[in-house]
């Protein structure tokens, strides 16, 4: 009996379940020993020689950006990842994913910009708490400096922006010198900058406010979900009359913080930015304000004047959202006030010019003797920019009178198919249809090319040491003279085949009359390949090879 009821009664209160153990504390954020601005942080990678050749060559071209319906999606990704293992200042980091990074002109073989990510391979691998480490080989940073120099000015304003000092990078055993070290654009990072690190993160490159522009914002956080509406919403926003327009922005992002972005990003030059191209830079949708707000990405061409050694403007206005709060005086106001803010809380020119010599001196150890001439034109910049950017806000703000530029797709128009014979040297000698021989086939937006004879010429660029070009022109009906041409790196001249990619190998059409001086740009080489039969450099020695191509025509 006394069982029974005991029985009864466990049924009746079954057991308390016990106290689930609590989670985890987080690991301490130690990560800010990675971004310490006095030192130069050690990165040494080692991995599998093939790898290594398959991640450096990996590459994209013009035409892979540029083609067909370039703005309808964000761009496509050519690298991969490769397993390797990392020690970063001593520390040993197995099965690291290393890829390589950059968008066109940062691209190379001998020196790529890579990503690291620690659990690429590894679940939960950490560096210091940090999921991945972003190193810039510094390919358009001649100086090393601006993009530390320049986060610092974004920071100093009041900008969300990265973390940034030096790495010494070697790849197995193999020195490739100074990299700057970026934090990374992930969760981490916004964490440390809002209260809530769940939103979504979108990448903008060569992205707008537009309808025909939103295609390219890529998402890098939640990414199965696939939603634009805030961007939808500041699209339509964008497009609202003057009267309504700061309300309606105001709405959907972060205008005091745009504002910001905007003034530093024109303050420090940075053309390739949202406001001078709608490149470069990311957006945060904060679920705890409800709005989007800018992070600024990609600065390594900043401080620095235009190859004519013209200054760079006092207000950039390409991105839609510069060309239209520029339209209403409260914009224009706003702008300016931002921009005098900024002069007088970021831009110490005696701080930045001791925080100048406080990297050159880091580096200076690490670094060829033309690096610090470059650090000599950043500082240039630094002490002149203030005097400039004032006259222009005295001078007044005004709406901006040309257009929003139009799509920039590649068109495909034609194609080319080409052989040569020529010799080594012949580039300077203007009797052109005695200096080779050779074919010159193709059409041009339907019409063939049908030469009635054919000459070549090639060697080393007149102009442009280091470079080599080859001619081969046609003589056309109408007394006109249809010439294709490739240029390339000397170091890319060998027997054997150099794909036209638009930057190191550059391949044209033109057509001139010679008895007006007439001339015109017919396209661009791109998509096709120079292959060399006979390429020695001696003076007389053969040169030969061919050339086939698709042409493209280009709106800019």
């Amino acid at each position: 009996m006394i069982a029974a009821t005991l029985a009864l009664a466990a049924l009746a209160c079954p057991a308390v379940p016990p106290e689930p153990e609590p989670d985890p504390e987080p690991a301490p954020d130690t990560s800010g020993v990675l971004f310490e601005p006095e030192r130069v942080i050690e990165v040494a990678i080692e991995i599998a020689e093939g790898d290594w050749d398959e991640l450096r060559f990996q590459s994209r071209s013009i035409v892979d950006i540029f083609g067909g319906d370039c703005l309808a999606q964000p761009f496509a990704d050519p690298f991969s990842y490769f397993p390797a293992t990392v020690t970063v200042d001593g520390e040993v980091l197995a099965d690291v994913g290393v890829r390589k990074k950059g968008f066109l002109g940062s691209l190379s073989s001998d020196k790529p910009s890579l990503k690291l990510k620690l659990d690429e391979f590894v679940a939960g691998q950490r560096v210091h708490g940090l999921p991945r480490l972003t190193l810039n080989n510094n390919a358009q940073d001649p100086s090393a400096i601006r993009q530390c120099l320049g986060y610092g000015v974004f920071a100093r304003a009041g900008v969300p922006a990265p973390r940034c000092n030096f790495a010494h990078v070697t790849v197995n055993g193999v020195d490739l010198g100074v990299f700057t070290h970026v934090e990374s654009m992930d969760k981490h990072l916004i964490g440390r900058h809002f209260d809530d690190d769940n939103g979504d993160l979108w990448e903008g490159t060569l992205s707008d406010f537009r309808a025909s522009w939103t295609g390219t914002f890529e998402k890098k956080t939640n990414e199965a979900d696939v939603d634009k509406a805030h961007i939808d919403a500041v699209t339509v926003a964008a497009g609202a009359p003057d009267a309504e327009l700061i309300a309606e922005l105001e709405a959907q992002i972060d205008l005091d913080g745009f504002f910001a972005l905007w003034a530093t990003e024109s303050l420090v030059g940075h053309w390739d930015g949202y406001g001078g191209n709608t490149n470069n830079f990311y957006l945060y949708d904060d679920p705890t304000s409800g709005l989007l707000h800018f992070l600024p990405w990609g600065i390594d061409q900043t401080f620095v004047n235009g190859g004519g050694g013209e200054t760079p403007p006092a207000v950039t206005t390409v991105g839609v959202l510069a060309h239209r709060l520029l339209d209403v005086a409260e914009g224009r106001e706003r702008y300016a006030s931002a921009m005098r803010r900024l002069l007088d809380d970021a831009w110490d020119e005696a701080a930045l010019d001791a925080e100048i010599d406080r990297m050159t001196a880091l580096i200076e150890p690490l670094v060829p003797p033309e690096t610090l001439t470059a650090i000599g034109d950043v500082r240039g910049f630094v002490d002149a920019r203030r005097d400039g950017v004032t006259a222009a806000l005295d001078a007044g703000l005004a709406p901006v009178t040309e257009p929003l530029r139009d799509a920039f797709c590649f068109e495909l128009i034609g194609d080319v198919d080409v052989t040569f014979a020529t010799t080594w040297g012949t580039i300077v000698n203007d009797d052109i249809f005695n200096t080779g021989s050779g074919t010159l086939a193709g059409t041009v937006r339907g019409n063939a090319i049908v030469p009635a004879q054919v000459g070549s010429r090639g060697g080393g660029h007149p102009e442009q040491p280091g470079r080599v070009v080859v001619q081969v022109f046609g003589a056309m009906p109408d007394q006109s003279i249809v010439a294709a041409a490739v240029e390339l790196d000397e170091a890319q001249l060998a027997e054997g085949t150099v794909e036209l990619d638009g930057e190191q190998a550059i391949g044209y059409l033109v057509r001139f009359v010679p008895a007006t001086g007439a001339n015109e740009l017919l396209g661009l080489l791109l998509a096709g390949t120079l292959t060399l039969s006979a390429a020695s450099t001696d003076e007389g020695a053969a040169f030969e090879g061919s050339i086939v191509s698709e042409l493209y025509w280009f709106p800019f």
